[in-house]
């Protein structure tokens, strides 16, 4: 059942969304970009926000099945808000200065959206204090809020963070302990338990620094990253109580080689787990799929003979890939060929590359902006890639979504564009 979203939050008196007229593509040139994805924006700085605010910028995705987007957004130059894109309309689910157990609401960040709606997502609670939160689709609820007991780690410090969602309902989520580093958790809907916390014994020897950056899948595995003493970065998968290894920094790479410093892990509802290696001043792109592990990037294309690499993560997750449910991946990397190079976000689904979109390529904007950097992304099983992309101005960033034109993703999925009309009520 998926949730019936209640649109009076806040005890606001009048229902508030913000409703985009559906186009033909015919009416915004420029939009067909690459190998048959149609880009369409979804929130772009200038663009209305609800409650008669403007978006100034978009920070942070997730993307569900049903094309459903939340993302946090900067309103105004100090307010920042919650924001779900549901079948055309923007609805505001957390607001800025609205009241938690945490503490007052800031800023937004790190939202897990789930098929059925729900939400995870953190939040500055306090100057420097963040807290993990779950919407139902009424109501956000805390989950874990700094000071809180965190079994047997002692307490929270000062912030629980990167929370992810899967569809029952459970959670994973990284929190600051009052000593310092941070542990990975796992909330069933009822408790939370311990995953993995700085002291404990390290699978393969050494002991967890701390661990960080979680994905979960709807039988409750957890992937995460961490740091081992005496040296040293590895992948863990917890599963069924345990904690195994994936890959740990230094280890044997299949091919030849050793694996380097060992970040961004993402695990599927099958079990496969994609993460990042960087060797030197560049990044692979790994899979752990059925007790082998394979590079995936960087790879030479079959039908072009370019060479396509991923780019160095920065910034926050999810970046630079995702990996989603049937082992598509969408990336942001390099093609490499005869005529030189173009970076941009591409689309993999296990046997070809597809390009989604290239820096320079034309935004849809009324300003004529051309993409430049492509700063988070999210993909989900039906192909649609839902991105943040940056504007001229450093500090603004506008959402989009990349939608197949053909069967790149696992079905047709219809190709509508957005206009940036408003109507409140």
């Amino acid at each position: 059942m998926r949730v019936i979203y209640n649109r009076r939050l806040y005890g606001q008196g009048l229902v508030v969304a913000l409703r985009f007229v559906w186009l033909s593509f015919s009416l915004l040139p420029g939009l067909l970009l690459a190998e048959g994805f149609t880009i369409s924006p979804i929130a772009r700085p200038g663009d209305p926000a609800p409650d008669g605010e403007v978006f100034v910028s978009v920070y942070t995705l997730s993307i569900n099945d049903n094309g459903q987007i939340a993302f946090p957004a900067l309103v105004s130059r100090t307010t920042t808000g919650l924001f779900l894109f549901d079948q055309g309309e923007i609805f505001e689910i957390a607001e800025h200065g609205a009241p938690s157990r945490c503490g007052t609401f800031g800023l937004f960040e790190y939202p897990s959206l789930n098929p059925e709606g729900q939400i995870a997502f953190s939040a500055q609670v306090a100057p420097g204090e963040r807290g993990v939160f779950l919407w139902d689709g009424n109501t956000p609820h805390a989950i874990a809020c700094p000071r809180d007991l965190a079994p047997d780690c002692g307490t929270f410090g000062s912030e629980a963070t990167t929370p992810t969602l899967n569809d029952r309902g459970q959670m994973a989520f990284a929190g600051r302990l009052s000593m310092g580093n941070f542990g990975v958790f796992f909330y069933d809907s009822k408790k939370i338990t311990k995953i993995a916390c700085p002291g404990d014994p390290a699978p393969g020897g050494g002991n967890f620094i701390h661990a960080i950056l979680p994905s979960i899948t709807d039988q409750g595995q957890v992937a995460f990253e961490a740091e081992i003493s005496p040296r040293g970065s590895g992948i863990f998968l917890y599963d069924g109580g345990k904690v195994r290894a994936i890959a740990r920094e230094g280890d044997p790479a299949p091919g030849g080689g050793t694996f380097g410093l060992l970040t961004r892990p993402l695990i599927n509802k099958v079990g496969q787990i994609a993460f990042v290696s960087i060797v030197g001043f560049s990044a692979e792109l790994w899979l752990f799929d059925k007790k082998e592990i394979r590079r995936i990037l960087p790879a030479m294309d079959p039908e072009s003979g370019d060479e396509i690499a991923i780019l160095n993560p920065r910034a926050g997750p999810p970046h630079p890939f995702y990996l989603n449910d049937l082992g598509q991946i969408a990336f942001e990397g390099r093609r490499t060929g005869q005529n030189g190079f173009r970076e941009g976000l591409f689309f993999f689904d296990g046997e070809r590359f597809a390009n989604i979109v290239f820096s320079d390529d034309p935004m849809p904007d009324p300003h004529d902006y051309q993409f430049i950097d492509f700063l988070r992304l999210a993909l989900n099983n039906v192909g649609q890639a839902a991105f943040i992309a940056g504007y001229p101005r450093i500090d603004q960033a506008g959402l989009f979504i990349a939608v197949p034109t053909s069967r790149q993703g696992g079905g047709h999925v219809s190709t509508r564009a957005l206009a940036g009309s408003c109507v409140i009520g």
